[in-house]
């Protein structure tokens, strides 16, 4: 398969519009030399590779971030509403 696709090709194999292609090379979402390579005439690739292992990283930070945590908080919910001892007393 071929790895790297003009923006236009790119857009059309994934649906994406060619801003937000050039939104993500502007605002350095996108590293070049993995998700996209600049070719001489100031022409732009994406990597088809660079492109999904992108998505992947995205998806698993997505994933980490709204799993919910298991660890307990060792404040019990009754202390914190009334002022917990176990929190430093106010500076004055």
């Amino acid at each position: 398969m071929v790895d790297y696709v003009r923006i236009e090709k790119f857009c059309e194999l994934t649906g994406w519009s060619e801003s937000w292609v050039r939104k993500r090379i502007s605002k350095q979402v996108w590293q070049e030399g993995r998700e996209y390579v600049h070719l001489p005439g100031n022409r732009i690739v994406v990597s088809i590779r660079g492109y999904e292992a992108w998505v992947e990283t995205a998806l698993v930070s997505e994933q980490s971030a709204t799993a919910p945590s298991k660890s307990v908080s060792p404040i019990r919910e009754c202390d914190a509403a009334k002022g917990s001892s176990l929190s430093p007393r106010p500076l004055i």
